[in-house]
């Protein structure tokens, strides 16, 4: 699991939030991996772009259902999703 946060609050529907990208690899892949491909470049190049200026990395057993987990609670409260996230759910498919 990947979180990047901006350091600066970012607007959004229902509120602000640091918050600018959740991502994460396959279940069956590393994050290392998923940051090295273009996919996870290309989203990290997003969340830089809209102000991300801190990443965490945390582990999941089930990294693809965390992830949507925590997309459709950011959702629910800021009415979109974080702003270098895709319709794609930024995981290494």
């Amino acid at each position: 699991m990947l979180q990047a946060r901006a350091q600066e609050l970012v607007a959004y529907p229902r509120g602000k939030s640091a918050m600018v990208l959740y991502a994460c690899c396959r279940s069956d892949d590393t994050l290392q991996t998923y940051l090295a491909s273009d996919r996870g470049a290309a989203a990290l190049g997003r969340a830089v772009a809209v102000g991300a200026r801190w990443i965490r990395f945390g582990v999941s057993p089930h990294p693809e259902v965390e992830l949507g987990r925590l997309l459709e609670r950011f959702v629910t409260r800021f009415g979109a999703p974080p702003s270098a996230n895709t319709s794609d759910n930024d995981t290494d498919n």
